[in-house]
């Protein structure tokens, strides 16, 4: 069954994941800039890039995937708990063996008290020396036998997606109102106010739209092509 599901899970938790990537690199463009000198410095051409161990090296690529999945999680509900027996103390409220109950997984992660500045797209909290609190409430495909089983596939499959992205292309936003797909409205009467937050909605995994961003070949891409 988990091989029959794999490739399903995989590819909807990576078509959510790959979206936001793009959304936030369109919107922060520090990032984006550090992010294709370390692509473009790590590999000789677009055929170099392959699944493997090459990837270790592209720690800021692993920093903004990381971050994408922080602040727009492909799951982004409750992951269900049953409590156990003798029940547990919850807020200060005990809660009885055998209710189910859950947090989640967008809430903890934009939790200020295990990331600072949680509402800011910020790869440089996964490049620090002490990572050990911020993974622990890193929990993007769930966790634990719910976890989602293809998120290693998701997680591999990004690395190459978007490093073949970045080495072959320059993005941005694409012009005009095509370029608010996927923000938030700050005109909104409550809720999905911020136009720098990629907008998700929740099913099983989630429901997203766009970016929708303008593309050109890069000047590595360019030069690769005159290469006889």
């Amino acid at each position: 069954m988990d091989s029959y599901l794999m490739p399903s899970e995989g590819f909807d938790t990576l078509s959510t994941a790959l979206c936001a990537t793009i959304f936030y690199l369109s919107h922060y463009p520090y990032a984006y800039s550090l992010l294709a000198d370390e692509i473009r410095t790590t590999f000789r051409s677009s055929e170099d890039i392959q699944q493997g161990e090459r990837f270790k090296e592209c720690k800021y690529l692993n920093a903004c995937i990381n971050e994408s999945l922080r602040i727009s999680p492909p799951i982004c509900t409750f992951a269900p708990r049953e409590i156990e027996e003798g029940g547990e103390i919850i807020d200060g409220n005990l809660v009885p063996e055998g209710y189910i109950v859950g947090t989640s997984i967008y809430a903890i992660q934009r939790n200020p008290e295990y990331f600072p500045r949680p509402h800011v797209y910020l790869p440089e909290r996964w490049l620090t020396a002490d990572e050990s609190q911020t993974k622990a409430a890193f929990i993007p495909f769930s966790m634990g036998p719910r976890a989602c089983i293809g998120s290693s596939l998701a997680m591999s499959e990004l690395q190459v997606t978007i490093a073949v992205l970045i080495w072959t292309f320059d993005f941005k936003l694409a012009d005009g109102d095509d370029g608010l797909t996927g923000k938030g409205d700050p005109k909104n009467r409550s809720g999905r106010k911020d136009p720098c937050e990629f907008q998700l909605y929740d099913r099983m995994t989630t429901k997203v739209e766009g970016p929708k961003i303008q593309l050109r070949p890069s000047s590595n891409a360019r030069s690769d092509e005159s290469c006889c």
